[in-house]
């Protein structure tokens, strides 16, 4: 009822009565008690939504983590052993009843519904849609949705993330998108060149050595002073 717009400062307990499975949307709930008044000192969350997968999502909105299980799973044992990085004068603390719960919802679920629960928080947290790489350094394997749509294009188009000039460009050039997503990088200048004739506005079509030597000079550098940082 109250997820945002409602500014009552001497709040000082909420009650939340339903699940949510949005980070966004329960932390604006606990957020209508976070504002400072007089006599006030402190904020009271009864949450009466235990034993459901939504509670997996509090800890990892609290502790600033990923919708990946193995972070959730590092950081109870971080905090069981105390070795958890807070803020000062900032503390957590789970009944071991509480932890069981949190460590029984963890089990995996199937590779594709864990990917798309992510994809769907991540457009609703940040307004678009994550790209392939940012769901890959969140933990997620891009093989589960070949079976079921042949590529991450293919996922993503199921989820309606596809404009309509996407969409076209998909049916296009897919063959094409799905080698690249699955070619073997053993051989790493297919992308290094790909990278510089895009970079050149020369895709498709040709470029020659001096152009490719000069693009490769300026931007070889840069991607190695990244990684080193």
């Amino acid at each position: 009822m109250f997820n945002e717009g409602v500014d009552v400062p001497n709040i000082d307990t909420v009650m939340m009565l339903r699940p949510t499975e949005s980070k966004v949307l329960w932390l604006q709930q606990v957020g209508r008690g976070l504002r400072k008044a007089e006599d006030k000192e402190r904020l009271v969350v009864i949450d009466y939504i235990g034993n459901h997968k939504s509670f997996l999502m509090k800890p990892q909105a609290l502790l600033g983590l990923s919708s990946a299980h193995h972070e959730l799973l590092r950081a109870l044992a971080e905090l069981e052993e105390k070795r958890f990085d807070l803020p000062p004068g900032c503390e957590v603390t789970y009944e071991l009843e509480s932890i069981d719960i949190l460590r029984g919802l963890l089990r995996p679920p199937p590779a594709g519904d864990a990917l798309r629960t992510f994809f769907e928080e991540f457009q609703d947290r940040h307004g678009v849609r994550p790209s392939a790489v940012e769901a890959y350094h969140e933990g997620y394997s891009l093989k589960a949705v070949r079976p079921t749509h042949e590529s991450w294009f293919g996922f993503v188009r199921s989820l309606g993330g596809l404009s309509s000039s996407e969409q076209r460009a998909l049916q296009r050039h897919g063959d094409f998108l799905r080698a690249l997503e699955t070619t073997q990088m053993s051989r790493s200048f297919k992308m290094v060149l790909l990278m510089a004739m895009l970079n050149e506005d020369a895709f498709p079509g040709e470029i020659s050595i001096e152009i490719l030597r000069v693009r490769l000079l300026k931007w070889l550098p840069n991607q190695a002073n990244s990684a080193t940082t």
